[in-house]
């Protein structure tokens, strides 16, 4: 498996190189990447989920549905109780601790987890995906919302249509395929494969320009953030692949579990924290730390993976 794994994570070492030149050599501007982030999150990443719904013929049953709902919610309560307890213990101050939650609740499960994924586990690990990232969106609007509102000292108002998203009616229509499954025709499936196919590759090259854009050495210098890293994305995965190796009833479904909590810090915490006008130094030094360190720690997460 991680024969596999590891050269899928250098093709991400290179499209992210590729993210940076492209920005490097003015090919793509600041407000390019923008648009193309709203390009990949309202119509490639939607069209993905639901083509790959479509094109898996696994079989899903309620019973199994309603397992990998439970065992989402418990990876999310794992998540929060991590982010809670290991920032005391690496001494980080009480200001920075709410930061520190979120680096650890809100991984990358979307812009990386879902082509990743598909990459490297295949359609049949779509469902385990896309339910975790439609609790993903449930936890972020709840209690991300609340814990960036205390670190900033501002309200964070919460809007029922916040969960109105394309990222989230996708998930929903493609659990609905995995509960009712439907047949489209052939130039319905291939135009949605080729918008699909753009994903990855894009992607990767804006969190590359992201990387472009932010001044390393303040990134770099935050020293418990290697750390808090190392654990989040490395040692907690491989202890949740020995639980959930036991527990589950299949290998599929552990691996999607254990790559979802490998996966790095996500930039919605980011981009909550800008609109909040609460410290952004510590998220971003997680985020481009955490991206740029899952390129070694998913293939070692994944030698305790059987898979």
């Amino acid at each position: 498996m991680v024969n596999v794994i590891f050269p899928k994570m250098l093709m991400i070492a290179i499209m992210l190189s590729l993210g940076v030149l492209v920005y490097r050599l003015g090919i793509v501007s600041r407000t390019g990447s923008k648009e193309l982030s709203s390009l990949i999150v309202n119509l490639c990443s939607p069209v993905m989920i639901v083509s790959s719904a479509l094109a898996d013929e696994s079989v899903f049953t309620p019973s199994k549905l309603v397992l990998t709902v439970a065992v989402t919610i418990g990876l999310y309560l794992v998540f929060i109780l991590f982010g809670l307890l290991v920032p005391p213990l690496l001494g980080v101050k009480k200001s920075e601790r709410p930061y520190y939650s979120m680096l650890s609740v809100f991984g990358n499960s979307g812009f990386v987890g879902i082509p990743l994924a598909l990459s490297i586990l295949g359609t049949g690990s779509m469902l385990y995906v896309v339910i975790v990232n439609v609790f993903y969106n449930l936890f972020f609007y709840s209690y991300g919302y609340r814990t960036i509102s205390k670190a900033s000292g501002r309200a964070a108002s919460f809007r029922l249509s916040s969960l109105l998203n394309p990222g989230i009616v996708s998930c929903l229509i493609a659990i609905g395929i995995y509960l009712f499954p439907v047949s489209m025709p052939d130039f319905v499936t291939s135009t949605m494969d080729y918008i699909s196919s753009c994903t990855t590759f894009l992607s990767m090259v804006v969190l590359g320009i992201n990387m472009a854009t932010t001044p390393m050495k303040k990134v770099l210098a935050v020293g418990r953030m290697y750390l808090f890293s190392v654990l989040r994305i490395l040692v907690l995965p491989i202890g949740l692949s020995l639980v959930l190796g036991r527990l589950l009833p299949e290998p599929m479904m552990t691996a999607s579990f254990v790559l979802m909590a490998a996966m790095p810090a996500g930039s919605m915490s980011l981009m909550l924290a800008t609109e909040q006008g609460a410290d952004t130094d510590t998220l971003t030094s997680g985020i481009i730390l955490s991206t740029l360190m899952c390129i070694l720690t998913v293939p070692l997460v994944f030698l305790f993976v059987r898979f």
